[in-house]
């Protein structure tokens, strides 16, 4: 009746293994409903600062939603998608009608930050989470796919933290604009 030590340790890496799978499934499940509320929220912020009588637009509302839905191109629409409501909800574009004042703003620092982590999260995490099921035999690339998936979680969390604070700059913006043609009077 003895335990066998390796089996012991192996069932102890199983384990670990089963409650990380867990964890980054409920992770998977939050990250998805984020990104439907993000989503929801980008398609109203581009309709909110395009009613500033913004002029000149490269991209319909409608982008916010379907530059997403394309393979290969979900990396660069919604950004650019991005750039306009930042720059037609900036106040320095003026009184509304806009007219195309506002193609010349500068983006929110916080805008391009959000977008380069995002990205980088979303490759090095694919890259990562498709290394482990391969390396099992390979302890040293297993802690290779570990190492990357992790400083993909890690990218996506700094992304996270970014989106925020980019849609909280752009959200009161456009509430004071809101305010200044009174569709939210004393809010």
């Amino acid at each position: 009746g003895q335990s066998n030590p390796s089996a012991a340790a192996t069932r102890t890496v199983t384990d670990a293994e089963t409650t990380a799978y867990g964890f980054l499934g409920f992770g998977f499940l939050g990250y998805a409903a984020t990104g439907v509320l993000f989503i929801v929220w980008f398609f109203q912020a581009y309709r909110a600062a395009a009613s500033r009588g913004a002029t000149t637009q490269t991209w319909a509302s409608g982008w916010t939603i379907g530059g997403w839905l394309i393979p290969l191109a979900n990396f660069v629409i919604p950004k650019l998608v991005m750039n306009e409501v930042d720059r037609m909800s900036n106040p320095e574009a003026g009184d509304p009608p806009i007219g195309d004042r506002w193609r010349s703003l500068p983006r929110l620092e916080a805008s391009d930050m959000w977008w380069a982590l995002f990205v980088l999260g979303s490759v090095t995490t694919a890259i990562g989470s498709n290394v482990l099921p391969v390396a099992d035999q390979d302890s040293s690339a297993y802690a290779t796919g570990l190492v990357v998936l992790a400083c993909g979680l890690v990218a996506t969390a700094g992304s996270g933290l970014a989106g925020g604070r980019m849609i909280r700059t752009i959200g009161e913006r456009l509430q004071e604009a809101c305010r200044e043609v009174e569709l939210f009077p004393g809010d």
